[in-house]
């Protein structure tokens, strides 16, 4: 059992140094500080998560429509855990807010960061508000996305769900119609005229 936990090694300002992952299978800091929902799920049962990523993620990712990546996957964890009503409630509202998340993501992560380095974009000075904000929203929706995970009866998740008055489908209907619907346009698609001097 010794040295069990051992996963190789890693280059680390060129010196190699053991590393010591292969027995975690929780982030601890990725999955409460996550800035989406993927990022949770990344985060969380990491080894079920590889094997959902390249079992079902990158093989139904070949289809034409685009979303059925997502939703075969959530499907599949939610089958992974059993028949409860509860597990496929959570799941699929998870696909549909990770599938939603990408488009926001898309419009919106633009306006938070400017072109120069060579790895892309540099983080404007306001990014890390909007990262905050991203972690607490995606804290608050999965709070709301799993109490049918807890629960496990339909009944009562639907309870839950009406007590709070269903807070949480609406707003995910509302993102649905804005982004999808409406299709904002980020300015990165946008061409801004040159000065000339």
């Amino acid at each position: 059992m010794v040295g069990i936990g051992f996963s190789g090694y890693k280059e680390v300002n060129g010196v190699y140094v053991p590393t010591w992952e292969r027995a975690c299978n929780v982030h601890a800091l990725g999955f409460e500080f996550a800035q989406n929902v993927k990022e949770v799920t990344g985060s969380w049962n990491l080894y079920t998560e590889n094997w959902l990523r390249h079992h079902i993620y990158f093989r139904v990712k070949k289809s034409d429509w685009k979303a059925y990546d997502v939703l075969a996957t959530y499907f599949t964890s939610a089958f992974w855990h059993g028949f409860y009503p509860g597990y496929y409630l959570s799941f699929g509202v998870a696909a549909i807010l990770t599938i939603l998340a990408r488009k926001v993501r898309r419009v919106c992560r633009p306006f938070f960061v400017e072109e120069g380095t060579q790895y892309g974009k540099t983080p404007k000075k306001i990014k890390v508000y909007y990262d905050i904000l991203c972690a607490l929203v995606t804290n608050l929706f999965i709070t709301y996305t799993f109490a049918p995970f807890k629960t496990l009866s339909w009944e009562v998740s639907i309870t839950i769900y009406r007590n709070i008055n269903y807070w949480g489908h609406i707003v995910i209907f509302i993102a649905c119609v804005v982004f999808y619907i409406l299709e904002p346009v980020s300015y990165t698609h946008l061409t801004l005229p040159t000065k000339r001097i």
